[in-house]
């Protein structure tokens, strides 16, 4: 290895660099030039007569090559390349998240691009020596001539939650859509529906106010020890008097809410508005004890497998405390333009409802700012409850809604 690593030296060095090595190189004497000569006369005499028979065998010497052509390149080429590739991939899905997150902005159109262009196609041939420790990769290149051309537009794409990628979104055909007003009424109901039922079993329900400071919980919170390490619940009591977030308790407040005043209570909401195999439906159950806490007092140590949302606790509904933070940008559907209908059955449909997500402004945004997107239901006709509900919904940009009312009515 360390022969070959001269070699290539040898092959880019520049003139400094080949004095430094003959200043570092000893100069021979005259009995070491002799044993140098005489080894190469003895290798020579050794080969001869080989060459000769193959002479005699008809076989004729002419250029010859054999073995791997490697060619070396630059090292900061490979780190350059690696750090090139991450940047790309990265920007694209900080945008996707960005973009899903707000669930669609109005006439966004991001377009993260990566056109590589390269003269070689790469092959990768490492060589690794167990006597120094070392390895040693070698990139050698081939002629390629073709373009490679990444877009994404994630103003006409929707978001796999299961596969965590984008895809084009597939337009129904342009005949299969209307804005029938019977089923457009159905489907303007029950997304207003679930915006208020999903509101409630996210925890925003009216609660024990505090019979002193407005800082301080309600008197009959409740509170016990957890580990938090078991990574079921997080810390959520805040200490007012030391101003500090507590490290090991969670807290319960009780809920006044009048539409709600236990766990069932809140599954009959949902179901009046999801079926029973609807992804929410199913998600905001497992997050409803009842019960399972009885046999605890304030203050004792809470073992949990689930984060249950809303408990009841010795006959009475309690919520998981607010952490923290700075507001919720609620979702309002528009009254005032229409709701797109396709694939009409007796017992089945979906529609198109288009909302913007507003609340009184927070953070430093402005209301004309609030992102406007569509929700895709997928409606059908429950038997058991002899009424219409939510299937599924997928979030969906602005801009589909306004290219699949185009396909619709032509405005």
């Amino acid at each position: 290895m360390k022969e070959k690593e001269l070699f290539d030296m040898l092959e880019n060095a520049e003139d400094a660099q080949v004095e430094e090595l003959a200043e570092s190189c000893p100069e021979l004497t005259e009995a070491q030039l002799g044993r140098l000569l005489a080894k190469s006369e003895k290798k020579y005499i050794e080969r001869k007569p080989a060459e000769r028979q193959n002479s005699k065998n008809g076989e004729e010497f002419g250029d010859t090559a054999s073995g791997v052509d490697r060619i070396s390149r630059p090292v900061w080429l490979t780190p350059l390349y690696t750090a090139a590739s991450l940047l790309l991939i990265v920007g694209m899905i900080a945008g996707g998240a960005v973009l899903f997150r707000h669930r669609g902005g109005d006439d966004i159109v991001i377009q993260p691009s990566g056109a590589i262009t390269t003269d070689e196609s790469t092959t990768i041939v490492t060589t690794t020596t167990a006597e120094t420790s070392t390895a040693q990769t070698t990139f050698t290149t081939a002629a390629s001539e073709e373009e490679m051309t990444t877009t994404i537009n994630y103003e006409e794409s929707v978001y796999d939650n299961e596969t965590g990628e984008w895809s084009p979104y597939i337009y129904p055909e342009a005949d299969s859509l209307s804005t029938d007003g019977t089923y457009g009424e159905i489907a303007f109901d029950l997304a207003e529906r679930s915006e208020e039922v999903d509101l409630i079993s996210d925890g925003t329900v009216e609660r024990e106010k505090p019979s002193g400071s407005p800082h301080y919980y309600g008197e009959n919170a409740i509170w016990f020890i957890i580990d938090p390490s078991d990574g079921v619940y997080s810390p959520n009591y805040y200490d007012f008097k030391n101003q500090r977030m507590s490290d090991d308790k969670v807290i319960f407040e009780l809920v006044t809410d009048s539409r709600v005043s236990c766990t069932d209570d809140i599954k009959e909401l949902l179901r009046s508005v999801y079926t029973e195999d609807n992804e929410s439906y199913m998600w905001f159950c497992e997050r409803l004890g009842s019960g399972c806490f009885d046999d605890l007092n304030v203050g004792d140590l809470l073992k949990a497998d689930t984060p249950y949302k809303y408990i009841d606790y010795r006959g009475q509904l309690y919520v998981l405390g607010a952490a923290g933070g700075k507001g919720y940008l609620g979702t309002t559907y528009f009254n005032d333009r229409p709701v797109i209908i396709t694939d009409k059955t007796d017992s089945s449909f979906t529609a198109f409802v288009p909302f913007i997500n507003t609340t009184k402004p927070l953070n430093g945004i402005n209301e004309e700012d609030y992102p406007k997107g569509c929700a895709e239901f997928s409606i059908v006709y429950d038997t058991e409850v002899d009424g219409w509900r939510i299937k599924s919904s997928t979030p969906l940009s602005y801009t589909l809604y306004k290219n699949l009312r185009k396909m619709a009515t032509g405005e």
